[in-house]
């Protein structure tokens, strides 16, 4: 549901995303963060 592009920035793919918050637990450089919409 993520896609980290050259230039250290991600875009989340909003279709695919479930919201389940592993890729904030997974993200090894800690700069994921899950907020409420």
């Amino acid at each position: 549901a993520i896609s980290i592009y050259k230039g250290c920035y991600s875009v989340v793919d909003e279709d695919i995303c479930i919201g389940c918050g592993i890729c904030e637990k997974n993200c090894p450089a800690g700069v994921i963060h899950k907020i409420p919409r």
